[in-house]
């Protein structure tokens, strides 16, 4: 449905390339669902808000990919201009452009 010379966009979660980008990732979301709850006054701790993130349904279902791989996906389709344009730990905004 893209139009010749639209802009894709996608703003995804990503694999990590370390154990130590994945673990600040997960501590970050964890500070941000606990400072979440606090505010709607849901009296969750932050362990049990942690024990829920980390043992959610979706986890295994939900598999990364590093966003080098998926915007090589993009040049392989005929994307042009692909790059990754925003990145903060395993979120990331890239995309290209659509060939004519």
């Amino acid at each position: 449905m893209l139009q010749p010379k639209g802009i894709f966009l996608n703003l995804e979660h990503i694999a990590s390339r370390s154990s130590l980008g994945e673990k600040a990732f997960d501590e970050l979301f964890v500070d941000s669902l606990y400072a979440y709850h606090k505010t709607h006054n849901t009296n969750q701790s932050k362990d049990e808000i942690a024990q829920q993130y980390y043992n959610r349904n979706d986890k295994n279902a939900n598999i990364l990919t590093l966003v080098e791989t998926q915007c090589q996906w993009l040049r392989d389709m005929g994307f042009t201009d692909v790059d990754c344009f925003f990145r903060l730990l395993e979120i990331a905004l890239f995309g290209g452009v659509k060939p004519r």
